[in-house]
């Protein structure tokens, strides 16, 4: 399985500073898991705006932790509520690879990030 986040290039983004890099991650983390929680709670309601801004928000959080192909589903699925084609399976298939990266892929990473010495 690859990476989901670049840490080389986070690592460079962050100056090199592990502490401050494994910090961010940790904050990234806590917020990308809430923010996917409130995602789902406004799928369940059908409120799409709120879905699309959720999209576009939780793909710039990737983007900036160089996490760019999770980046690029979140970016994917808010063009997908845009053109109003998120009411098909590759629509559902595309939040469940989502979930699953966020919810389980994504934690452990980051936890192996931060239990391992650099």
């Amino acid at each position: 399985m690859s990476k989901i986040v670049n840490i080389e290039e986070f690592k460079k983004y962050t100056g090199g500073d592990i502490d401050f890099c494994l910090s961010l991650l940790g904050i990234f983390l806590k917020d990308i898991e809430e923010e996917w929680s409130a995602t789902l709670d406004a799928l369940e309601q059908e409120d799409y705006k709120k879905v699309q801004a959720q999209m576009h928000r939780l793909g710039g959080s990737c983007a900036a932790v160089f996490a760019t192909e999770l980046a690029e589903s979140f970016y994917v699925a808010e063009k997908a509520i845009i053109d109003n084609n998120h009411k098909n399976e590759a629509f559902l298939l595309l939040l469940d690879k989502i979930g699953v990266i966020v919810t389980q892929q994504l934690a452990q990473e980051i936890e192996g990030y931060i239990t391992s010495s650099w």
